[in-house]
């Protein structure tokens, strides 16, 4: 989580342009709509290689030999298997 969240803070810097108000207190942040694209694209990147990850030790629990898992634990990966791939 903490190297996701490192991509997004550095995607977000590298294409935003920040600035101060006189006026206001605060600071506003100025992104063009292609920039912000690229960014949706590699957040869900790494969201996906997150996924294939956590798959790949979820797979090769028990020495990937599911059989000497519980029912329950078993059920639980198939479930997890089935709503995030």
């Amino acid at each position: 989580m903490e190297k996701f969240k490192e991509i997004v803070r550095q995607k977000i810097g590298e294409v935003s342009g920040i600035f101060m108000s006189e006026d206001k207190k605060g600071t506003e942040i100025i992104m063009p709509t292609e920039e912000l694209l690229k960014i949706s694209e590699d957040i869900a990147s790494a969201h996906e290689e997150a996924i294939e990850l956590a798959w790949g030790i979820i797979a090769n629990a028990y020495g990937g030999d599911w059989g000497k898992a519980s029912d329950e634990w078993r059920t639980a990966a198939e479930k997890w298997r089935d709503t995030y791939l």
